[in-house]
């Protein structure tokens, strides 16, 4: 199929706006107590049209996703969640320095705090995977048949959390990976990541239709079954 995704050019950190497209988490080194460690593990983050979302599963506390709104301002960014593992946040805002770096950047957390009380620090090392740019690009929610979908596109990636309303945490799950889309809206999503051991490197078609410029149309074929559904822009 011929693909409709518009590539950019090489990366940089444009002076007003955050830095658009996928990238994946290289490395990050945590202060707690001045104790220092370098972690690794498997994180996905989009920036685009000033919106975030990231996910990854956390070694301790499971699945750990957030999305939101980001802006820009003299190397700067400030990410203000709206959206996490946990259900909607808001009054919550992080001030993060950003660094150019060799393929990505670095951004610096401070004062990461749990809900159990501990404090961290980060410094995250981000590569960037692509800043590939699509029609359907953003951050998106469905809410059907009593579940949440965040989703987020952006650098031909996604990055999909679905948590039910009831407020139910245990049955939330995440994926991100790959996304491919045609001229005429057929795409294809295949997992980097999922929460799910069984959905591992799984691979769904769909039809993607803007219907205009706040929603899009998902149509999916899943076990011999049609699934629609509606996204709105957040």
């Amino acid at each position: 199929m011929k693909i409709s995704n518009k590539t950019s050019g090489t990366f940089k950190l444009p002076s007003s706006l955050p830095p658009e497209g996928a990238y994946r988490l290289k490395k990050v080194a945590i202060t707690e107590n001045g104790r220092h460690e370098i972690c690794f593990r498997d994180q996905l983050k989009i920036y685009t049209q000033q919106r975030f979302m990231f996910a990854f599963m956390h070694p301790e506390f499971g699945i750990d996703a957030g999305a939101g709104l980001t802006s820009w301002h003299q190397g700067h960014m400030t990410e203000e969640p709206q959206e996490t593992h946990n259900g909607p946040i808001n009054g919550l805002k992080f001030k993060i320095p950003v660094e150019p770096a060799l393929g990505g950047f670095t951004q610096t957390i401070v004062g990461m705090t749990y809900a159990d009380g501990r404090s961290l620090d980060m410094v995250e090392t981000w590569e960037s995977l692509s800043q590939t740019t699509s029609d359907f690009d953003g951050l998106w929610q469905s809410i059907d048949n009593s579940v949440i979908k965040t989703k987020m596109i952006g650098g031909g990636h996604f990055i999909l959390l679905k948590r039910p309303l009831s407020g139910e945490t245990s049955d939330t799950t995440f994926c991100f990976g790959n996304l491919v889309i045609a001229d005429d809206g057929q795409a294809i999503e295949t997992n980097m990541t999922s929460s799910i051991i069984d959905s591992m490197n799984a691979s769904r078609r769909m039809v993607l239709t803007l219907a205009d410029k706040h929603h899009f149309n998902q149509t999916t074929l899943f076990d011999g079954m049609v699934i629609n559904e509606i996204y709105q822009r957040l």
